[in-house]
């Protein structure tokens, strides 16, 4: 009894999932394959896209008055939020709904879009504010609050967000930007577990991912 009752909510919330990826598509987000956005996540309606193989996990909101862009291979974990307008200050009154009552206009105001890279992790509770661009690869600490563009494979910590460290040495980030493989179809991915098996922190990191490059280019050569 209990594991048929188990099937059937299982069943439930898949199908409640894929209605819920329905509407997100149906008001024009572009999402990509393979990505998912748990039910329990706001966005609205200046997300344009979310790349293939993202997800973003339930509690996060992301809202604002300029554009989003997610890239490809994202985990936005719990909570995050990714806001891309602030809260005017500099006047009399700062309740939104006052200020439409009563006239002077908006109390939003934007220092431009968002734009989160490819393989990025943001963690539980953070905060990524308007005209930020998270480079590819960045790590968002959890419950950090980021008002700068944050540099690709770079860690960022704190209130407000600052630099912790490089994920890798600089010779191995050039390499895996050189690569891009977030833009691979699905086929090279799957032929591909060697480069993702790899710890990028060994001394020979540099010169794999090197000879991983040349390979795949003679290998696209010959084809």
């Amino acid at each position: 009894m209990w594991r048929i009752l188990e099937r059937l909510e299982w069943e439930l919330r898949r199908r409640l999932q894929c209605l819920y990826m329905a509407r997100l598509r149906h008001h024009g987000i572009e999402i990509g394959p393979g990505a998912s956005v748990v039910r329990g996540a706001a966005l609205g309606p200046t997300v344009e896209s979310v790349g293939a193989g993202t997800r973003i996990h339930s509690n996060c909101v992301l809202k604002g008055r300029s554009r989003i862009t997610v890239g490809k291979y994202c985990d936005i974990a719990e909570g995050a939020h990714v806001v891309s307008s602030n809260h005017e200050i500099n006047r009399a009154n700062l309740s939104v709904d006052f200020q439409r009552r009563y006239g002077g206009g908006e109390l939003l105001e934007t220092r431009g879009p968002v734009r989160i890279g490819n393989g990025v992790w943001i963690g539980d509770n953070a905060v990524v504010l308007s005209g930020v661009e998270v480079g590819d690869g960045a790590v968002v600490s959890a419950g950090a609050i980021v008002t700068r563009s944050v540099e690709p494979f770079t860690i960022v910590a704190g209130v407000p967000a600052k630099a912790v460290r490089k994920r890798f040495d600089d010779e191995v980030i050039e390499e895996l930007l050189a690569l891009a493989w977030w833009d691979w179809p699905e086929g090279r991915l799957r032929a591909s577990g060697a480069l993702f098996e790899k710890d990028l922190t060994d001394a020979d990191a540099a010169e794999f991912l090197r000879g991983f490059r040349r390979d795949r280019a003679s290998a696209a050569g010959a084809g």
